[in-house]
């Protein structure tokens, strides 16, 4: 049994237990003791039943130290309190457990959090066994903390510890992808074989700051995971080590504020402002589609523009998520998209080319070939030149899935074929029938309507011709 153990996947997690100094009985029976006294297991420095269990089960992969404290020993942490975060590639649901988890730890301590897509402080992701960190966080390295697929480590995070720091310090969290991971934030109970996402990264975020471990069962910074849903919240013992670091959070005071009268309670005068109101109500995209102000298709993902808000659609699933605000995405360096122009990357038939040819569409009616490699461009050219049969002017253009060229002019769509190297249709802007979106607000009378247009256009023969 002990050989089992020793050699088995909880050698890097007990490091201060199963070291090669650590294999001699007398050695290993201490450090085994140091284990079941930190969390608390009747045992004599023997691998008995209950230590093996909890050795077992689902866990943080952030190594023990078997001290008894929950802050970070030389008490590192974050030099400032405003603390930017980014889930890389993370689904709207992700985005949405790691923004309830961020506020959780914001309502006990001194701190605020931001989501911010470029310069982020901490940033999480994804990973599978041997995986690497991000080249604009924490450099392009293999991570030292594999993961093993679904079972034992569930996820790790790193210590603000000034190995990174810099001009903007950042430090990663990685979650094992191979998890089946249950996005709810309620009280719900977790499916069976499923793991949550929120109390998981609630734990993980823990350490980003500068806690270890707590031996305390009933805290988020108990390394070992939960089935149950009672670690929504921070417990006592996380509220207190927290706040040894960064304070207590500091309290809104009215009376030194300037409270302002709600529109509706002020009294009508003669004299009436306009003022432009931006609104708070994400707005729904099939009452807006063909109103989008920019459209863009980047790593297997639909981006609409409208307005400050931005859909972020999976092509994969295409399935709509409500909308983010639009100064979330500012800057967001691998859309490569600039307010003033349209870019798309052609297919190239050249096979030792690395990124194909890519235009930039831009005064209206000019084209230009730019080479990514040399850092300039290669050529001017009339749109008209370029994309036979699309006119100047346009809106937006963007390469879809499906190989075909969409430019956009007012309510018109501009179908265009590489291949062929003319405009192959020309419809009404609609996202459920150019991006095959389905909009589940039509009414049942105008989905028929489309259904039967749809088959006319199509000849498909239906039953009543043979009648």
């Amino acid at each position: 049994m002990k050989e089992s153990v020793v050699n088995g996947p909880w050698r890097k997690l007990y490091y201060y237990i199963f070291t090669r100094k650590n294999y001699k009985d007398d050695i290993l029976s201490q450090a085994i003791l140091k284990f079941q006294d930190f969390y608390d297991i009747t045992g004599d420095g023997i691998l008995n039943n209950e230590t093996i269990q909890l050795m077992k089960k689902p866990r943080c992969g952030v190594q023990d130290h078997p001290e008894k404290f929950t802050i970070y020993r030389d008490r590192v942490k974050w030099k400032h309190n405003k603390i930017r975060w980014k889930f890389l590639l993370g689904s709207w649901l992700d985005q949405k457990v790691a923004q309830k988890c961020f506020e959780e730890w914001a309502r006990h301590t001194n701190l605020s959090f931001y989501r911010n897509e470029t310069s982020p402080n901490i940033l999480i992701s994804y990973g599978r066994r041997y995986h690497k960190y991000s080249k604009r966080c924490m450099g392009i390295s293999k991570c030292p903390y594999d993961f093993d697929g679904r079972g034992l480590v569930l996820g790790h995070s790193h210590y603000p510890d000034g190995v990174n720091e810099g001009a903007e310090p950042c430090y990663e969290i990685h979650l094992d992808i191979d998890e089946r991971w249950d996005r709810n934030i309620t009280n719900k109970s977790i499916p069976y074989g499923y793991t949550s996402l929120y109390q998981t990264l609630l734990h993980e975020i823990g350490h980003s700051l500068g806690l270890f471990h707590s031996s305390a069962n009933p805290s988020v910074m108990y390394s070992f995971y939960s089935d149950s849903r009672s670690k929504l919240e921070l417990e006592q013992d996380d509220i207190y080590a927290i706040q040894s670091l960064y304070g207590k959070p500091k309290r809104f005071n009215v009376r030194n504020k300037k409270v302002l009268n709600s529109p509706t309670m002020r009294t009508p005068t003669t004299t009436t402002t306009t003022t432009d109101v931006i609104s708070l109500n994400p707005p729904n995209l099939c009452s807006v589609n063909n109103n989008i102000d920019r459209i863009l298709v980047v790593n297997n993902h639909l981006y609409l523009f409208y307005k400050d808000w931005v859909w972020v659609i999976s092509l994969n699933k295409k399935r709509i998520e409500p909308p983010m605000r639009l100064k979330d995405y500012i800057g967001i360096p691998e859309l490569n998209f600039h307010d003033g122009g349209h870019i798309y990357q052609r297919p190239s038939g050249v096979v030792n080319t690395y990124t194909g040819k890519t235009y930039i569409i831009f005064n209206n009616n000019l084209c230009v070939e730019y080479d990514e490699c040399a850092g300039r461009y290669k050529s001017i050219k009339l749109i008209d030149d370029v994309f036979p049969g699309i006119p100047q002017r346009i809106d937006h253009v963007f390469r879809y899935t499906n190989g075909k060229i969409y430019f956009f002019k007012n309510k018109k769509v501009y179908e265009f074929d590489e291949f062929l190297g003319k405009v192959i249709s020309i419809h009404e802007n609609n996202l459920e029938t150019i991006i095959d979106i389905p909009c589940q607000n039509i009414g049942i009378l105008h989905q028929l309507q489309l259904l039967l247009k749809n088959i006319l256009s199509k000849n498909i023969v239906t039953e009543d011709e043979h009648i």
